[in-house]
């Protein structure tokens, strides 16, 4: 077995409990990791029942949960401390570290955070705030130099300015009012993302907002803010 497939599954040890406790528990379970001597398998049970791998876990998700802070910060702060830690938890079980391109995590936790709505979960404006930050993560996006800058549009239910300015402000929204608002995003020519409000929108769809860009969109929803990025949630 190679040195970096060690360190691969030494990792999981870290971020994917169900691994680690196949590990504690011994047996011929950890032999059918790919790869996985006899020899290996003992060291990786020894790493496993290890106190300080309790350490470094509490480490890594904190590094974790402080990316999401800075990635989305609008819909951390409108979920709160507690909702978020029980979300974050819930989501990092059923989706274990597998890369540190968080932007990555980032878009999957918004995905995450829709099925929940799916579910029934209820936070008031949590899908307008999910399709706003959904299409700063499409703008601002790496592309290739000849690559043409992406455009996405954002439907808002509810009034855009009051949401996004109580939350940008460190404010929790309360009331406010419903206001279906469509805004188009783009990148200047210094690559700073700009909002232009477009015709309202005048029919009830009935759809969760989501953020689109282009053919490539799956969501909905959008607003003339500053150029300057959100604020990131204190840490």
């Amino acid at each position: 077995m190679s040195e970096a497939a060690f360190q691969s599954a030494f990792v999981r040890l870290i971020t994917d409990v169900g691994f680690r406790e196949m590990f504690r528990a011994g047996g011929e379970a950890p032999l059918a990791t790919d790869g996985l001597t006899q020899a290996e398998a003992r060291d990786l049970a020894k790493l496993a029942n290890s106190p300080g791998l309790d350490v470094m876990r509490k480490l890594h998700l904190g590094f974790r949960l402080n990316k999401l802070f800075s990635i989305l910060p609008l819909t951390c702060r409108l979920l709160g401390n507690q909702r978020l830690a029980e979300e974050a938890g819930r989501f990092w079980q059923a989706r274990p570290s597998s890369s540190f391109y968080f932007v990555e995590e980032a878009e999957a936790f918004i995905d995450y955070l829709y099925s929940r709505l799916d579910e029934g979960m209820r936070v008031s404006y949590l899908s307008d705030v999910l399709a706003y930050e959904s299409a700063l993560l499409i703008l601002r996006r790496p592309r290739q130099p000849e690559e043409e800058p992406t455009a996405v549009t954002v439907e808002f239910r509810n009034d855009p300015q009051l949401l996004l300015s109580a939350l940008q402000s460190g404010e929790r929204p309360r009331r406010v009012p419903r206001r279906r608002t469509l805004l188009l995003g783009s990148l200047d020519e210094r690559g700073e993302v700009r909002w232009t409000m477009a015709l309202p929108v005048l029919a009830e769809s009935g759809m969760r907002p989501r953020s689109s860009a282009g053919v490539a969109a799956s969501r909905n929803q959008l607003f003339p803010v500053p150029a300057q990025p959100p604020p990131t949630c204190p840490r």
